[in-house]
């Protein structure tokens, strides 16, 4: 799970995956 990562790298990791997980 992402949410193992830090806050910081949490935030970025969802963000991209997010948007790449939204546009695909």
């Amino acid at each position: 799970n992402q949410e193992e990562y830090e806050p910081e790298q949490h935030s970025a990791l969802t963000y991209e995956e997010a948007c790449k997980k939204a546009y695909k």
